[in-house]
């Protein structure tokens, strides 16, 4: 029996070479089949072929890209905001409204930032958004970076708006409080109290002649909530005509009844800039009041003054 058991593991450890098994012991292997993972095939190009390139999709833009002849110009208003309006601005020398040329905007517009006296720097624009529910009408417009101060002029233009400088000029100037006085009087309340807010010495036409342009409000009451006989808010054009100088008002308010709750409208001179690239400026006057905000627009030729730009939020 042990002798039969040697040659079982003798068979067993030989069996590969000699398939011998001794009697009474017979071994019959278990057969293992392996099947092989098949090897990972590399494509072989030709020599004259190279690999193609998948190209992303190319983003299909909502609109064009602004024209180059369109420049729009954003206001930011006299207090902190963090985004601007769009006041309107031109196209091919035109002025158009802000309705209109926001349909032009896609955003990524390049804009210059002036204050009404030098440049600021520059800013990226969005796409013009709707503004608050109760001004729908206007187009809010962020910039990246966003302007540092207030009052400032946003315009994607390649000229200088400011070819020449407003020279500041004391609003006591007994001149022009008297040109204001007889204005006053002239519209049937020469007894208000003459108040100048600005005074300013501009050549507009660049023709070597200045012009002088004069803010003056007054109100009895100073919340802003309701008007007094005799309150008043104008912003004039003193301009030379031959020998004499002529005063072309703008906006101009004049009150001769009381009035509650009325929330008066304040004109002020907010700058004086080319803001469409004839080297001619335009007059822009700041809108205030009680939550009021706003920009008016004024170009003069000759003597003939006319409202080009209008945004107001009441």
């Amino acid at each position: 029996m042990m002798k039969t058991r040697r040659y079982c593991v003798a068979g067993l450890l030989i069996f590969l070479i000699y398939l011998i098994g001794s009697s009474g012991c017979t071994f019959v292997p278990t057969a293992t089949t392996i099947t092989p993972s098949p090897a990972p095939i590399s494509p072989t190009l030709p020599p004259s072929e190279t690999p193609s390139l998948v190209e992303s999709p190319t983003p299909t833009l909502l609109q064009e890209p602004l024209s180059p002849s369109t420049h729009p110009i954003v206001i930011y208003p006299p207090y902190e905001s963090r985004s601007g309006y769009l006041l309107g601005g031109t196209l091919d020398g035109n002025w158009l409204d802000s309705t209109a040329i926001a349909s032009d905007l896609i955003g990524g517009e390049a804009y210059s930032l002036y204050s009404d006296t030098a440049f600021l720097g520059t800013s990226t624009g969005s796409a013009p958004v709707a503004g608050a529910p109760y001004c729908p009408w206007i187009k809010d417009v962020t910039l990246d970076p966003q302007p540092r101060q207030v009052s400032v002029v946003a315009l994607a233009g390649d000229w200088n708006p400011l070819p020449r400088i407003p020279q500041e000029i004391s609003t006591e100037n007994w001149i022009y409080l008297q040109a204001v006085k007889d204005l006053l009087e002239a519209n049937d309340i020469g007894d208000s109290k003459v108040q100048l807010t600005r005074v300013l010495k501009i050549d507009l036409e660049g023709d070597g002649v200045d012009e002088i342009l004069v803010a003056a409000s007054y109100f009895y009451e100073e919340t802003g909530h309701n008007i007094t006989p005799g309150d008043y808010s104008i912003v004039v054009l003193r301009k030379v005509m031959g020998n004499e100088v002529v005063t072309l008002p703008m906006p101009a308010d004049f009150y001769y009844r009381a009035q509650q709750y009325a929330m008066p409208e304040k004109y002020t001179i907010m700058g004086v800039m080319d803001l469409n690239g004839d080297d001619r400026m335009e007059i822009l006057v700041g809108v205030t009041g009680w939550e009021k905000v706003g920009t008016l627009v004024y170009d003069v030729v000759d003597f003939k003054v006319q409202n080009v730009l209008s945004m107001q939020c009441p």
